[in-house]
C-alpha cells in the first residue's frame, strides 16, 4: 500500500472524493445500481508491538491519546474502491456520534482490490468518556458515499506524571556502616496509579555512578559503600504507564566512615625526676574521652588538654614514693572515645603501652658513728 498523502494533499483529494462520490452515486441510482454497493467488514484493533501498560483494574493504559491503530475493511459490489476510486476513514468525535473528523482522507488503495489495510496509524481523534477513559472508532466510506462504522476501542490514557515523593532520608552526616539506608515519603497518582521509584545512588547530588535501579516501597539500602566517600539518593516517581516525575531532589549526603580512631602516644622515654608531658593523637576529632581514661602503672595523669582534631596532651607524674628508677606506663583501653561517625576507638599504641623511667625518689642522708667520749 502507499504511503499516506499529507495534510493538504488530503484535502484536495477529499474535494475530488466528494465530487466523485456525489456523481457516482448519481449514476449508481440512475443504473439501479446502489443496492449492490457494499461495505462488508470494518475492524480497527491496536497495533501490535506498541507498549502497553495492563495495569489499573485490567484495562489497557496508554501514555498516549492517540495510540497506533490498525484499520482493515473489505468492499464488494459495484461501488468499491479500486484502481480509480478514492476511499475516505473519518475518526468518531463525540458522544451523540454527530461529528465525524477526518483521519485518513483520500487514500490511494492497491489498484483492482476490495480490500483496504493499513497498519501504524495515529488517530487524529479520539473520545474522552471520563476520567482517563478514552474510546475510538472508525467510520470508513465508499466511492457511492456508503459508510460503515468499526467496532470501538475503549483504552485508558494517562499523561501526567506522579507527583514528587518527599526528599530521601538518611541516618545523618556520617555512617560507621558500609549499608545507607535511606526512607522517603510516598509520592501520588490520580490515573493509572504509582508503580514504582526510580532509585539514583551517587556520590554527587542526583548522581547514578554507585546504582541506577527500582523499588516499589519508599526505602531503599545500598550495601557495601566505601569507606571516605559521600552518597547522595535521588527518587524519582514512576507510573504505571512510565510517566516520571519532571524533578526530584537529593539527600543532603552522608559519609561512610568504617575506621575506628586509634590513638597513639609519643614522648621522650629518657629518665627523669619530673612530670613529664606526652601527646595522644587519635588521628581524628573524637568525643568521650576523659583524663580517667588513660591508664597508668607507677604514676598518675593530669591536665588533659587540646582536643583539636583528635590531639591531646597530658602531664603524667611517677609514684615518687617507690625508689627508683621505675618504669612508667601508660595506655588507652579501646572503647573509651568516639569518632563523628560513632566508631569507638581501638587501643592505644605502642602496645602494650607506652613507657619511660622516672626516678622521684629523695633519700633522707643517715648519720651514724662513735658516739663515745672522745679527745
Amino acid at each position: 500500500m502507499k504511503a499516506r498523502t499529507s495534510r493538504s494533499v488530503r484535502g484536495s483529494l477529499l474535494q475530488r472524493h466528494l465530487s466523485r462520490a456525489g456523481v457516482a452515486l448519481v449514476f449508481a441510482v440512475l443504473a439501479g445500481v446502489a443496492a449492490d454497493a457494499a461495505i462488508d467488514t470494518a475492524e480497527i484493533s491496536f497495533s501490535p508491538g506498541q507498549t502497553t501498560f495492563p495495569y489499573g483494574g485490567g484495562v489497557d493504559w496508554y501514555n498516549t491519546t492517540t495510540p497506533l491503530v490498525d484499520l482493515t475493511a473489505t468492499s464488494s459490489g459495484t461501488c468499491i474502491w479500486g484502481a480509480d476510486s478514492l476511499i475516505s476513514v473519518y475518526a468518531w468525535r463525540n458522544e451523540t456520534d454527530t461529528l465525524w473528523l477526518p483521519l485518513l482522507v483520500g487514500v490511494d488503495v492497491v489498484p483492482d482490490t476490495a480490500n483496504y489495510a493499513e497498519n501504524n496509524v495515529v488517530p487524529l481523534h479520539t473520545i474522552l468518556v471520563d476520567g482517563n477513559h478514552r474510546q475510538v472508532r472508525v467510520r470508513f466510506g465508499t466511492n457511492c458515499l456508503e459508510y460503515t462504522e468499526t467496532n470501538t476501542l475503549e483504552f485508558w490514557a494517562d499523561l501526567d506524571p506522579p507527583t514528587a515523593p518527599g526528599t530521601p532520608v538518611d541516618e545523618g552526616d556520617y555512617s560507621n556502616s558500609a549499608n545507607l539506608t535511606w526512607t522517603w515519603t510516598a509520592a501520588t497518582d490520580d490515573g493509572s496509579g504509582l508503580q514504582h521509584y526510580h532509585v539514583l545512588i551517587g556520590t554527587t547530588p542526583g548522581g547514578s555512578d554507585k546504582n541506577d535501579t527500582y523499588t516499589a516501597s519508599e526505602f531503599w539500602e545500598e550495601p557495601n559503600c566505601t569507606h571516605g566517600e559521600t552518597y547522595y539518593c535521588t527518587v524519582i516517581a514512576v507510573d504505571n504507564v512510565e510517566n516520571e516525575q519532571a524533578a526530584a531532589e537529593s539527600s543532603d549526603g552522608i559519609t561512610v566512615d568504617l575506621v575506628a580512631p586509634a590513638p597513639a602516644i609519643s614522648g621522650d622515654t629518657g629518665l627523669t625526676n619530673a612530670t613529664r608531658q606526652l601527646q595522644i593523637d587519635f588521628g581524628e576529632a573524637v568525643s568521650g574521652f576523659v583524663v580517667g581514661d588513660i591508664s597508668v602503672s607507677n604514676g598518675t595523669a593530669s591536665n588533659l588538654g587540646g582536643g583539636t582534631n583528635g590531639l591531646y596532651t597530658v602531664d603524667i607524674t611517677g609514684d615518687d614514693a617507690v625508689q627508683g628508677p621505675i618504669e612508667v606506663r601508660v595506655s588507652i583501653p579501646a572503647g573509651v572515645a568516639l569518632d563523628i561517625a560513632n566508631n569507638p576507638n581501638s587501643a592505644s599504641t605502642p602496645a602494650p603501652y607506652f613507657s619511660f623511667l622516672f626516678d622521684g625518689f629523695e633519700p633522707e642522708p643517715v648519720i651514724s658513728g662513735d658516739t663515745d667520749l672522745t679527745n
